[in-house]
C-alpha cells in the first residue's frame, strides 16, 4: 500500500542501493558536475537533481571514496577545472545494448492474428527501441523496469516505457517482483526546501493488476503528508470516479492485466552485495576505481600538454612597453629589432631561450590502454567489441566472432536473464490490447527469437554445405534449413521443390517439348539421327510385330 504518513524518503533500507545508483548514474551520464557531486568533499553541487542531495545519506559514499580522483577538490589556483572524463562507462552501456538489439528480436504466438497484432504494436509503439533503451539502462544500473500502460488519448494501442531502478521501491519474493512503487519529484523549491513527489504503486489484487497514485508534499529527505491528486497539475489528470477512464476515490485503477503491468529486467546476477540479492549487477560493479584511474591518467596527460607548451624567455630589453607602470610584452612575430643597449650573456648562451617540457606521451598512452583493457575485461567484454581492432585487416564473420568470444559469452548470459521479463512484458501488452482496446487478439505469453550477434559468413557456410552434400550426410531439406534458419516450413519445402526440379532437368521427347508434341507431324524423318547422336533405329514392320505377338 502507498504510505499514509510522513517517513524517510527513500526508505532507510533503500539507502545503500540508492547511493550505488547515484554512482552508476554519474558515470553513465559522464557529467563532471555529477561526478563531483557524488564524490566531492563539499557535497552535492547546487542545481542538481534532488536525488543527488538525498544520496549523501549522512555522509553516504563520500567517506569511503575520499581518496578517489573525483573526490579531491580542485586547487584554488586553478582558474578552470583541470579534471577530464573519458566516457568509457557510457560506451559500455551502449555496447551492451548493441550486442542484444543490433537487430530486432522475433516474436511468435500460437495464433497468427495475435502474432501480427503484436508485431504491429511493437512497430507502431516503438517497442523495439524501448527494449534497446532498457538494455542500456540495465547495463548501467544493474537492471531496468519495463512498464506497460495505456492512454486512449495518446495512442490506440498499449504504451511501453523503460524506467531506471533509482526511482523504484520494489518488493521481491523468491526472486520475483511482487509489487513496486515508482516515484518522481514533480516540484522542488530550492529556497524553502519543499519537495512534491508523485508515487505510483503497482500490485495484483484478486487476480487483477492495479495501480494506485499518490501525491505527497515533504522535504528533500522526508516524504511528507499525502495530498489530494488535484493539488498538482502532474497528477490532476488521474482524478476521476469511473475506473475505466480514471482512478477511483482511493486513487486506484485497473491496469487491464491479470498480473503486474511491470516487469523487472536484471542485467546479470548474482548481485555481489548480499543485501540486494534480487536486484541485478551493473557492468560498472567493481570497475569504478579503474574508471576513476583512467580519468586521472587522461587528466595527467592533458596537464602535460598544457604545461609542455613552448615558452620563450627573453631579456627585459626585448619587451615592448605598455606604458609607465603597465609592464611590457614580447612580440613573437616581430622580425626586425632596433639596436638594443644590453649586456651580453656572460656564458655565451643565446639571449632568447626556448623552454620546452617533456609531455610523456608513451607513458600516458600505455597506462590509459592498460586501464581501459582492464575495465573492458572486468565487465565481461572483448576489446574488439569497442573497435580496438578497427584499423586491422578485414575479417570474416567467423574471425569476428572469435575476436569477440568474451562478449558473445556475456551476451548469452544477458539473454538468459532478459528473455523471461521481456516475454512477460509483451504478454502484458497483449492483455491490455485485448481488454482495453478490444483488438480481438488473444492474450498470451509470446516466445522470443534472438538474432545472431554476428551474421554468418556466406563463404564459410557455402563450404560447409558443399562438404555435407559431398559426404551425403544430410538431405536437401536439412541443407536448406542450415542456409536459411529464419524460414518457416512452407518456405523450406518450396525451395526444396525448386532444387529438385532443377536437378531433374527438362523432360523431352526426341528433343521436343511433350506439352506441344504432335504425333505424325513433329516426328523426325526416317533414318534421322536420334537425340543424343548416332543413327535412328530401323523402321519396325508393324504387321510382323503383330503376327509375332499373336503367333
Amino acid at each position: 500500500m502507498l504510505p499514509d504518513r510522513d517517513m524517510d524518503w527513500p526508505p532507510r533500507d533503500q539507502h545503500a542501493a540508492q547511493a550505488a545508483y547515484c554512482e552508476y548514474d554519474a558515470w553513465y551520464s559522464g557529467d563532471p558536475l555529477k561526478l563531483a557531486a557524488v564524490y566531492g568533499e563539499a557535497g552535492p553541487l547546487p542545481g542538481l537533481d534532488v536525488k543527488y542531495r538525498a544520496a549523501q545519506f549522512q555522509g553516504g559514499i563520500v567517506g569511503r571514496v575520499a581518496r578517489a580522483f573525483w573526490g579531491n577538490p580542485p586547487s584554488i589556483n586553478d582558474l578552470r577545472s583541470p579534471k577530464l572524463h573519458v566516457p568509457l562507462a557510457s560506451d559500455m552501456a551502449v555496447t551492451s545494448a548493441d550486442l542484444l538489439f543490433s537487430e530486432p528480436i522475433g516474436v511468435n504466438t500460437e495464433d497468427d492474428t495475435t502474432t501480427a497484432r503484436l508485431a504491429e504494436i511493437m512497430t507502431d509503439g516503438g517497442v523495439h527501441a524501448i527494449l534497446s533503451e532498457a538494455a542500456e539502462l540495465a547495463s548501467a544500473w544493474g537492471g531496468a523496469y519495463l512498464r506497460a500502460a495505456y492512454d486512449k488519448d495518446v495512442a490506440p494501442y498499449p504504451l511501453a516505457e523503460a524506467i531506471t531502478p533509482d526511482t523504484a521501491i520494489p518488493v521481491f519474493q523468491w526472486g520475483r517482483l511482487m509489487s513496486v512503487i515508482f516515484w518522481e519529484v514533480v516540484h522542488e523549491d530550492d529556497k524553502s526546501g519543499e519537495v512534491w513527489r508523485h508515487l505510483e504503486e503497482h500490485t495484483v489484487e484478486r487476480g487483477i493488476g492495479m495501480v494506485r497514485h499518490g501525491l505527497y508534499k515533504g522535504s528533500r529527505d522526508r516524504l511528507g503528508k499525502p495530498q489530494p491528486l488535484g493539488e498538482h497539475p502532474t497528477t490532476a489528470g488521474y482524478v476521476g470516479t469511473d475506473t475505466r477512464s480514471g482512478v477511483d476515490e482511493t486513487g486506484a485503477m485497473p491496469t487491464g492485466t491479470t498480473g503486474l503491468a511491470v516487469t523487472y529486467w536484471p542485467n546479470m546476477r548474482p548481485n555481489r552485495d548480499r543485501k540486494r540479492r534480487p536486484l541485478g549487477r551493473s557492468d560498472y560493479d567493481g570497475q569504478i576505481p579503474v574508471l576513476d584511474g583512467l580519468d586521472e591518467t587522461w587528466t595527467s596527460w592533458m596537464r602535460d600538454l598544457r604545461l609542455g607548451k613552448g615558452r620563450i624567455i627573453v631579456p627585459h630589453a626585448y619587451l615592448r612597453s605598455l606604458g609607465p607602470g603597465k609592464g611590457g610584452y614580447f612580440d613573437a612575430d616581430q622580425e626586425v629589432y632596433a639596436a638594443l643597449s644590453m649586456m651580453p650573456s656572460t656564458d655565451g648562451a643565446p639571449q632568447i631561450t626556448l623552454n620546452q617540457f617533456a609531455i610523456r606521451v608513451t607513458e600516458h598512452a600505455e597506462t590509459a590502454r592498460a586501464l581501459r583493457s582492464e575495465v573492458i575485461r572486468g565487465a565481461g567484454y572483448s576489446a574488439a567489441s569497442f573497435g580496438d581492432d578497427s584499423d586491422g585487416p578485414a575479417m570474416t564473420a567467423t574471425e569476428a566472432a572469435a575476436r569477440r568470444s568474451r562478449s558473445m559469452t556475456t551476451r548469452g548470459k544477458k539473454i538468459g536473464y532478459a528473455t523471461s521479463p521481456i516475454a512477460d512484458f509483451l504478454g502484458a501488452l497483449l492483455e491490455i490490447d485485448a481488454n482495453v482496446f478490444q483488438s480481438g487478439a488473444k492474450p498470451q505469453r509470446p516466445t522470443l527469437e534472438w538474432p545472431d550477434a554476428v551474421a554468418p559468413d556466406p563463404e564459410a557456410t557455402g563450404r560447409t554445405l558443399q562438404l555435407i552434400a559431398a559426404a551425403e550426410a544430410a538431405s536437401i531439406q536439412t541443407r536448406v534449413e542450415i542456409l536459411h534458419p529464419d524460414w518457416d516450413d512452407s518456405e523450406v519445402q518450396e525451395e526444396v521443390g525448386r532444387i529438385r526440379s532443377e536437378q531433374a532437368g527438362p523432360v523431352t521427347l526426341n528433343g521436343l517439348d511433350p506439352a506441344t508434341y504432335r504425333p505424325g507431324v513433329d516426328d523426325p524423318p526416317p533414318n534421322a539421327p536420334a537425340e543424343g547422336g548416332g543413327q535412328a533405329p530401323a523402321a519396325v514392320d508393324e504387321t510382323a510385330t503383330g503376327a509375332a505377338a499373336g503367333g
